[in-house]
Protein backbone atom coordinates (compact mmCIF):
# COMPACT_ATOMS: atom_id res chain seq x y z
CA UNK A 1 0.00 0.00 0.00
CA UNK A 2 2.72 2.76 0.76
CA UNK A 3 4.61 2.06 -2.42
CA UNK A 4 1.54 2.25 -4.30
CA UNK A 5 0.75 6.24 -2.81
CA UNK A 6 4.19 6.71 -3.19
CA UNK A 7 4.30 5.52 -6.80
CA UNK A 8 1.57 7.48 -7.50
CA UNK A 9 2.60 10.49 -6.70
CA UNK A 10 6.30 10.67 -8.07
CA UNK A 11 4.87 9.40 -11.90
CA UNK A 12 3.43 12.90 -11.30
CA UNK A 13 6.39 14.84 -10.82
CA UNK A 14 7.39 15.15 -14.79
CA UNK A 15 4.33 17.50 -14.89
CA UNK A 16 4.69 21.64 -15.15
CA UNK A 17 3.14 23.78 -12.45
CA UNK A 18 2.99 20.40 -9.59
CA UNK A 19 4.91 20.46 -6.52
CA UNK A 20 4.86 16.69 -5.15
CA UNK A 21 6.23 15.62 -1.48
CA UNK A 22 6.99 11.76 -0.20
CA UNK A 23 7.94 11.55 2.87
CA UNK A 24 8.27 8.67 5.85
CA UNK A 25 7.00 9.64 9.68
CA UNK A 26 7.93 7.37 12.98
CA UNK A 27 3.95 8.12 13.85
CA UNK A 28 1.60 9.91 11.83
CA UNK A 29 0.37 12.57 14.71
CA UNK A 30 -2.84 15.03 13.91
CA UNK A 31 -3.48 17.72 16.25
CA UNK A 32 -1.94 16.82 19.38
CA UNK A 33 -3.79 12.90 18.36
CA UNK A 34 -1.93 9.49 16.80
CA UNK A 35 -4.25 7.90 13.67
CA UNK A 36 -1.31 4.58 13.55
CA UNK A 37 -1.82 3.62 16.63
CA UNK A 38 2.09 5.26 17.27
CA UNK A 39 3.11 2.88 14.21
CA UNK A 40 4.99 4.29 11.25
CA UNK A 41 3.76 5.81 7.89
CA UNK A 42 4.24 6.83 4.46
CA UNK A 43 2.85 9.92 2.82
CA UNK A 44 2.63 11.97 -0.50
CA UNK A 45 1.37 15.15 -1.62
CA UNK A 46 0.59 16.46 -4.99
CA UNK A 47 -0.32 19.99 -5.30
CA UNK A 48 -0.86 22.74 -8.27
CA UNK A 49 -1.01 26.66 -7.44
CA UNK A 50 -1.88 29.36 -9.98
CA UNK A 51 -0.79 32.40 -10.72
CA UNK A 52 -4.08 34.15 -9.92
CA UNK A 53 -3.95 32.48 -6.16
CA UNK A 54 -5.89 29.67 -6.70
CA UNK A 55 -4.69 26.00 -5.29
CA UNK A 56 -5.37 22.60 -5.27
CA UNK A 57 -3.88 19.30 -3.56
CA UNK A 58 -4.48 15.73 -2.69
CA UNK A 59 -2.42 14.51 0.17
CA UNK A 60 -2.43 10.35 1.12
CA UNK A 61 -1.30 8.83 4.32
CA UNK A 62 -1.38 4.91 5.32
CA UNK A 63 -2.72 4.77 8.84
CA UNK A 64 -3.33 2.15 11.21
CA UNK A 65 -3.62 -1.79 9.83
CA UNK A 66 -4.64 -1.47 6.08
CA UNK A 67 -6.66 1.83 6.47
CA UNK A 68 -5.68 4.85 4.86
CA UNK A 69 -6.56 8.79 4.27
CA UNK A 70 -6.94 10.98 1.31
CA UNK A 71 -7.40 14.64 1.51
CA UNK A 72 -8.45 16.57 -0.63
CA UNK A 73 -7.88 20.71 -0.53
CA UNK A 74 -9.07 23.79 -2.89
CA UNK A 75 -8.83 27.24 -2.04
CA UNK A 76 -7.42 31.08 -2.83
CA UNK A 77 -4.74 32.82 -1.38
CA UNK A 78 -4.11 36.60 -1.97
CA UNK A 79 -1.11 38.26 -0.91
CA UNK A 80 -1.24 41.81 -0.01
CA UNK A 81 2.16 43.36 1.03
CA UNK A 82 3.70 41.45 3.83
CA UNK A 83 -0.14 39.67 4.42
CA UNK A 84 -1.37 36.56 2.75
CA UNK A 85 -4.99 35.71 3.00
CA UNK A 86 -6.32 32.50 2.45
CA UNK A 87 -9.72 30.94 2.25
CA UNK A 88 -10.70 27.16 1.34
CA UNK A 89 -12.14 23.58 2.07
CA UNK A 90 -10.48 20.51 2.84
CA UNK A 91 -12.01 17.30 2.28
CA UNK A 92 -10.92 14.27 4.58
CA UNK A 93 -11.51 11.10 3.22
CA UNK A 94 -10.83 7.34 5.01
CA UNK A 95 -10.61 4.38 2.42
CA UNK A 96 -11.76 1.51 5.16
CA UNK A 97 -14.42 4.18 7.24
CA UNK A 98 -16.20 6.44 5.27
CA UNK A 99 -18.66 7.25 8.10
CA UNK A 100 -15.65 9.48 9.08
CA UNK A 101 -15.06 11.44 6.10
CA UNK A 102 -15.32 15.11 6.54
CA UNK A 103 -15.77 18.43 5.03
CA UNK A 104 -13.67 21.04 6.83
CA UNK A 105 -13.56 25.01 5.62
CA UNK A 106 -10.67 26.98 6.92
CA UNK A 107 -9.70 31.25 6.62
CA UNK A 108 -6.11 31.62 7.19
CA UNK A 109 -3.60 34.72 7.51
CA UNK A 110 0.14 35.02 7.38
CA UNK A 111 2.40 37.57 8.39
CA UNK A 112 6.00 37.68 8.15
CA UNK A 113 6.12 34.09 9.31
CA UNK A 114 3.08 33.38 11.78
CA UNK A 115 0.50 31.87 10.16
CA UNK A 116 -2.81 32.09 11.64
CA UNK A 117 -5.89 29.71 10.87
CA UNK A 118 -9.70 28.38 11.43
CA UNK A 119 -11.13 25.62 10.79
CA UNK A 120 -14.65 24.59 10.70
CA UNK A 121 -16.84 21.72 10.38
CA UNK A 122 -20.14 21.27 10.84
CA UNK A 123 -19.81 17.32 11.48
CA UNK A 124 -16.33 16.08 13.31
CA UNK A 125 -15.55 12.93 11.49
CA UNK A 126 -19.08 11.32 11.83
CA UNK A 127 -19.91 12.74 15.25
CA UNK A 128 -22.70 15.31 14.33
CA UNK A 129 -20.88 17.77 16.31
CA UNK A 130 -19.47 20.77 14.77
CA UNK A 131 -16.05 21.84 15.67
CA UNK A 132 -13.44 24.63 15.49
CA UNK A 133 -9.96 24.29 15.01
CA UNK A 134 -7.82 27.58 15.73
CA UNK A 135 -3.86 27.34 15.02
CA UNK A 136 -0.83 29.46 15.33
CA UNK A 137 2.23 28.71 13.39
CA UNK A 138 6.05 30.07 13.31
CA UNK A 139 8.82 28.79 12.17
CA UNK A 140 12.46 30.35 12.82
CA UNK A 141 14.93 29.54 10.19
CA UNK A 142 18.86 29.51 10.23
CA UNK A 143 19.36 29.80 6.56
CA UNK A 144 23.46 29.92 7.26
CA UNK A 145 22.66 26.24 8.69
CA UNK A 146 19.69 25.16 6.75
CA UNK A 147 17.83 24.75 10.20
CA UNK A 148 14.54 25.50 11.75
CA UNK A 149 12.64 25.47 14.52
CA UNK A 150 9.24 24.96 13.81
CA UNK A 151 6.52 25.67 16.76
CA UNK A 152 3.02 25.16 16.10
CA UNK A 153 -0.08 25.45 18.71
CA UNK A 154 -3.74 24.57 18.53
CA UNK A 155 -7.06 24.50 20.06
CA UNK A 156 -10.44 22.48 19.53
CA UNK A 157 -12.96 23.81 20.19
CA UNK A 158 -16.71 21.22 19.76
CA UNK A 159 -20.12 23.00 20.07
CA UNK A 160 -21.33 19.87 22.43
CA UNK A 161 -18.74 18.13 24.52
CA UNK A 162 -20.99 15.69 26.01
CA UNK A 163 -22.44 14.10 22.31
CA UNK A 164 -18.98 14.35 21.27
CA UNK A 165 -17.38 12.49 24.66
CA UNK A 166 -14.32 14.52 24.91
CA UNK A 167 -13.29 18.42 25.98
CA UNK A 168 -12.16 20.83 24.23
CA UNK A 169 -8.37 20.72 24.33
CA UNK A 170 -4.74 22.37 23.67
CA UNK A 171 -2.03 20.97 21.69
CA UNK A 172 1.47 21.86 20.77
CA UNK A 173 4.13 20.74 18.37
CA UNK A 174 8.24 21.66 18.29
CA UNK A 175 10.05 20.49 15.65
CA UNK A 176 14.12 20.97 14.47
CA UNK A 177 14.45 20.53 10.75
CA UNK A 178 17.46 20.29 8.79
CA UNK A 179 16.77 21.46 5.05
CA UNK A 180 18.44 19.76 2.11
CA UNK A 181 18.60 20.59 -1.13
CA UNK A 182 15.69 17.96 -1.89
CA UNK A 183 14.69 16.93 1.12
CA UNK A 184 14.60 17.67 4.77
CA UNK A 185 14.61 15.73 8.15
CA UNK A 186 12.41 17.01 11.03
CA UNK A 187 12.84 15.87 14.72
CA UNK A 188 9.63 16.82 16.72
CA UNK A 189 7.80 16.65 20.08
CA UNK A 190 4.05 16.78 20.26
CA UNK A 191 1.23 16.83 23.22
CA UNK A 192 -2.75 17.44 24.30
CA UNK A 193 -3.96 18.26 26.95
CA UNK A 194 -7.48 16.53 25.66
CA UNK A 195 -10.13 14.80 28.22
CA UNK A 196 -12.78 12.68 27.95
CA UNK A 197 -15.78 13.93 29.75
CA UNK A 198 -15.32 11.71 32.95
CA UNK A 199 -11.98 13.25 33.13
CA UNK A 200 -8.42 12.12 32.74
CA UNK A 201 -7.87 8.70 30.95
CA UNK A 202 -5.44 6.32 30.47
CA UNK A 203 -4.60 7.18 26.52
CA UNK A 204 -3.55 11.02 27.80
CA UNK A 205 -0.18 9.90 29.00
CA UNK A 206 0.15 8.76 25.00
CA UNK A 207 -0.58 11.98 23.30
CA UNK A 208 3.00 12.59 24.39
CA UNK A 209 5.16 11.77 21.29
CA UNK A 210 8.45 12.13 20.37
CA UNK A 211 9.22 11.64 16.43
CA UNK A 212 11.27 11.79 13.08
CA UNK A 213 9.71 12.62 9.26
CA UNK A 214 11.97 12.02 6.58
CA UNK A 215 10.11 14.15 2.97
CA UNK A 216 11.31 14.47 -0.35
CA UNK A 217 10.53 17.64 -2.57
CA UNK A 218 9.96 15.59 -5.74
Amino acid sequence: MRKLFLGAILSFSTLAGLSNTASFTSDYVWRGQTQTNHGSAAQASLDYNHKSGLYAGVWVSTLSGNGSETDWSLGYAKKLGDLTLSIGGLFYHYVQNGNADTMEYNVGFEYKGYELAVNYTDDHFGSDVSSIYYSLNKTFLNNKKELGLNVTLGYTSHDDESKKGEKSHMDYKIGVVKNYSSSNVELWFTDTNRKTISGTTESEAEDKVFGATISLNL
